[in-house]
């Protein structure tokens, strides 16, 4: 590791906007790696305006992986050889060409075709659930419980001494966050938190100590839940309170293991392998039988019935190789893919989301022991009132309670 020193941390720098710009349907973003991805989409235009508007835009099976049409390419190769041997095998009597039995060839490509889209479709299914999954009940879960954290935080911890305090879990924040995307690209880089103000160097080191990428956004959340656990024993804070602290750690927590289960834990091998092999032998199944077909239509020029042959081969085959594609595309939605998370852009809005509960305490009204709400000093003269008589609050601070009695209550 380089070199370490540290900088100050600023939220605000998290909350930036990470490139945005918009195409024609979809939003892109710029993600942590410099790529571009999608962070949403128009589905009405997309519907409206049909799928051939952006056929080959970012995010689409033409415009990004290009193994479908490979795919696609192959086959017609394969139509093509079995075409050119059976005119070869009939080379002496073209004529009987025409009269070639393709019955066999049809109910063997019937009984491929009549299960290969179900069990292809379960698969599709399958796979774009654990993606679900992932940003929900596992991504998702973490962004949750930071917030939570955060709203928490601000409530009971609102007093001007607890700011270092406030910052610490922001900075662990953030940092696990980081962590924990560079242990779902397996990517070491500790100079990045630094940089970020997120971890001094001993703070850095510290954690270098652990091999596993995925300890380490867990450690932070240690970190949180021991630092803001010992802040509330001070505060002399209800031990419910400290409660829904905890419970919020632990449920990020468990949102790390999950990402991890479902990262680590693939599909049984054994299943993806069937379903690849399926696919690939209906579409070889097709390219065959098709280059027969088309080979029969030779003799009697009938053009329609080859060109029909020639666009099912492509289409057909397409369409079940881009189903394929896609399930790979998904398993790891952690990436530098357009279709990939974009981290950057969640984390920006958790920053400003989480940077306005931390603010929004100077302007909360102060309630009095009668019931009576007032008016915080800075807000009252924001609103140009002057200030009235001073809250007894032993919690607090003096430039805290000053205040107004607020209009209406």
């Amino acid at each position: 590791m380089a070199s370490l020193s540290a900088k100050p941390f600023d939220i605000k720098d998290f909350a930036k906007t990470s490139g945005e710009y918009k195409n024609f349907v979809a939003t892109m973003v710029i993600g942590m790696e410099g790529h571009p991805k999608i962070l949403r989409y128009d589905l009405q235009k997309l519907v409206r305006f049909s799928a051939f508007s952006v056929l080959c835009a970012h995010g689409t099976i033409f415009g990004d992986d290009k193994t479908a049409i490979i795919n696609v390419g192959m086959m017609l190769c394969i139509s093509i050889i079995s075409c050119l041997v059976i005119c070869l095998i009939y080379m002496n009597n073209f004529s009987d060409l025409k009269d070639f039995d393709l019955k066999a060839m049809d109910r063997l490509a019937h009984q491929i075709n009549s299960f290969v889209p179900f069990c292809l479709g379960l698969y599709v299914s399958l796979s774009l659930q654990r993606w679900w999954t992932l940003r929900v009940a596992a991504l998702g879960k973490v962004f949750d419980s930071f917030c939570n954290l955060a709203m928490l935080i601000s409530c009971e911890l609102h007093a001007k001494k607890w700011t270092d305090l406030r910052t610490q879990v922001l900075k662990y924040g953030f940092g696990s966050l980081t962590l924990l995307t560079q242990a779902a690209r397996d990517k070491e880089d500790l100079q990045k938190l630094v940089d970020q103000g997120c971890l001094t160097a001993l703070e850095a080191r510290a954690v270098q100590k652990h091999v596993d990428l995925w300890q380490r956004p867990m450690i932070l959340w240690v970190w949180i839940m021991r630092i803001s656990m010992s802040a509330m024993s001070h505060q002399k804070s209800p031990n419910p309170r400290i409660g829904a602290l905890l419970a919020e750690c632990t449920k990020a927590n468990d949102g790390i293991n999950t990402i991890n289960e479902y990262v680590d834990t693939q599909l049984p091998f054994a299943y993806v392998h069937l379903i690849t092999f399926l696919v690939n032998m209906q579409n070889i199944t097709l390219a065959i039988n098709a280059g027969l077909k088309f080979a029969t239509a030779i003799p009697g020029m009938h053009y329609l019935a080859m060109i029909s042959q020639v666009a099912m081969v492509c289409s057909v085959c397409f369409l079940y190789q881009a189903l394929l594609q896609i399930t790979y595309l998904l398993v790891d939605p952690f990436g530098d893919d357009t279709l990939d998370f974009p981290i950057k852009a969640y984390g920006c809005y958790l920053a400003s989301t989480i940077h306005a509960l931390l603010e929004a305490h100077p302007q909360c009204p102060v309630v009095a022991e009668n019931g009576t709400l007032w008016r915080p000093k800075q807000a009252g003269q924001l609103l140009g009132m002057p200030a009235c008589e001073i809250l007894a609050d032993s919690e607090s601070d003096e430039d805290e309670v000053q205040g107004v009695a607020v209009d209406g209550f």
